[in-house]
């Protein structure tokens, strides 16, 4: 799949299972205000749509979608959960898979909930540009990153002043990129989170 392409999407019924082979991707849902909000950024091998279809959900938690271009393999769930009731090391790697995705979903938000709006917004910057040709644009609009961040355009503007002095990020005339340069500097920076 492309960047930008959706793997599965908040509210859709599962029908596949998804497990993420290269590549990163971000989940996003949307709150009961219908505020986006992006609960983390996901690479290495990770499974997608598996809580939905062994609770029997009737729809999709969240939306996955892909930050870079990835490669996903897909599975028919009526396939998964006859494979899954059959063979015993996949049930073993299913329940491990499931913890592993339990005690690390639990540390990811006490993480992000200790962050700080500043600290969340480097991750994302970093995460969207880690994999991508350098220099990469910022291309949506600066409304957009302020009502992700739920912050005011006016204070989305006062990081962007600080973050060019630090070299987080370049801009020329109304662009905003991160080169190689400023992607090492955010590198540095979330490395000390």
């Amino acid at each position: 799949l492309k960047e930008g392409d959706y793997i599965s999407r908040e509210r859709n019924k599962p029908s596949k299972i998804y497990i993420l082979l290269k590549g990163t991707v971000y989940v996003t849902t949307f709150s009961t205000k219908g505020d986006r909000i992006i609960s983390h950024t996901m690479e290495g091998v990770q499974f997608f749509c598996i809580i939905e279809t062994i609770q029997k959900l009737n729809s999709n938690l969240a939306s996955v979608i892909a930050l870079t271009d990835i490669k996903v393999l897909e599975i028919d769930v009526p396939l998964y959960m006859k494979e899954l009731e059959e063979d015993k090391l996949l049930s073993q790697m299913t329940i491990d898979y499931l913890c592993d995705f339990s005690v690390n979903m639990i540390k990811e938000l006490n993480k992000i909930n200790s962050y700080s709006i500043e600290e969340n917004m480097m991750s994302y910057f970093y995460y969207l540009a880690k994999d991508k040709e350098l220099p990469f644009e910022l291309k949506e609009k600066r409304t957009f990153y302020a009502d992700l961040f739920k912050i005011n355009v006016r204070t989305f503007y006062r990081y962007l002043n600080e973050w060019e002095e630090k070299n987080y990020i370049v801009r020329e005339r109304q662009k905003l990129y991160i080169t190689k340069e400023s992607l090492k500097n955010l590198k540095k920076e979330i490395a000390l989170l």
